[in-house]
């Protein structure tokens, strides 16, 4: 017989593949913080760089010496890089990512990128304008003279909005030193799929963050407190006109390992939420409660400084309250604590040897 999933320990090893605008930084504020108030080992990054070596692939170079001799949690930005991922992680570690529809995550891109500035895209928009043109103006966006690139941290010859996801998640793309552009090579596309429908424990749907975030407490074996976020790096932006039908599916084309990608995902969420228990949705329900109500109460600083919010138990959690100091923690850039903690240890020459990543 099945071991109950409330009998079983929760799950503290984890990698977390950090994609880009796919609320990537929402997500890894809560692997932080879970692993910051029960003191786990971070695979953090060199001095005060924020990537992980990306977009190089992982080497031991690109991150500091554990504290404790073995790591728990990798969730900051990198290239998903197997075997060394397995190498450094313990046997057990769990491999999580998210993903978002590629068209919205092609805007998010464009505008967080500056991509209309870098790539002088002209036009009364933009947006449109580069769906008529895109080969031409990733061109001009990766060009190797083009300084307007300079404070982005995204290196000459690097597309952020063909395929970007799928190069993330260690697709070759052409970008890689000694790699080969494979995204027209179909063979290579469903082998890669494959791969991560083994590797990836579970895939978030950006589309469905709520959802998802249950889903993935369930996978984990987390209480809701653990999963409690305040989004971050969240932008609004305008698109002017209606995008034409036929430059969507252009778009499609062009970046269509991404699509391939969310389509497949998108496919084994619901898979996967179809298989849960009967109080599946009473716990979305639910979960939807305790983020709003956790929201005003850390919202409302003046009134909360000697007060709890206090939640029961629930079939799928423990009780546990919300204090001043968990909003803190929730709001904080836990990212700066950490730092501070690693900068304690002496990092080995080895550790400092870089290439050129300066992010």
């Amino acid at each position: 017989m099945a071991v109950p999933i409330r009998t079983l320990p929760p799950q503290d090893n984890i990698v977390y593949i950090k994609t880009h605008k796919c609320a990537s930084e929402t997500l890894s504020a809560i692997f932080r913080r879970y692993g910051y108030v029960r003191n786990l080992s971070f695979v953090l990054p060199v001095d005060g760089r924020n990537n992980l070596g990306w977009p190089e692939p992982l080497d031991p170079g690109m991150y500091r010496p554990s504290k404790t001799g073995t790591y728990n949690i990798l969730c900051e930005h990198t290239i998903l890089t197997l075997p060394h991922m397995a190498d450094i992680m313990p046997n057990d570690t769990m491999f999580i990512t998210g993903i978002r529809d590629p068209f919205e995550h092609m805007k998010s891109a464009f505008h967080y990128f500056n991509i209309q500035g870098v790539g002088a895209v002209n036009g009364s928009n933009p947006l449109t304008e580069y769906l008529r043109h895109l080969d031409k103006y990733d061109a001009i966006y990766k060009a190797v003279g083009n300084k307007r690139r300079s404070g982005y941290c995204v290196p000459a010859h690097l597309s952020m909005t063909q395929n970007s996801i799928a190069f993330d998640l260690g697709f070759p793309t052409g970008f890689a030193k000694g790699t080969k552009d494979q995204t027209r090579n179909a063979t290579a596309v469903q082998e890669w799929l494959d791969m991560l429908d083994k590797r990836m424990d579970f895939v978030l749907i950006v589309e469905y963050f709520d959802m998802s975030l249950v889903m993935l407490r369930r996978t984990l074996r987390w209480n809701t407190k653990d999963i409690l976020y305040i989004r971050r790096n969240t932008q609004s932006y305008k698109v002017a006109q209606k995008i034409d039908e036929q430059l969507l599916r252009n778009y499609k084309v062009w970046s269509h390992v991404d699509y391939l990608l969310y389509d497949q995902f998108n496919k084994t969420l619901w898979q996967k939420v179809a298989q849960q228990s009967d109080d599946f949705w009473d716990e979305c329900r639910d979960f939807d409660s305790v983020l709003n109500k956790t929201r005003e109460f850390c919202n409302a600083e003046k009134h909360r400084r000697n007060e709890s919010l206090q939640f029961p138990a629930k079939p799928w959690s423990d009780s546990f309250n919300v204090t001043a100091k968990d909003c803190a923690i929730i709001k904080r850039r836990v990212m700066k604590e950490l730092r501070r903690q690693y900068d304690q240890i002496k990092v080995p020459v080895k550790y400092r040897k870089r290439s050129g990543q300066t992010c």
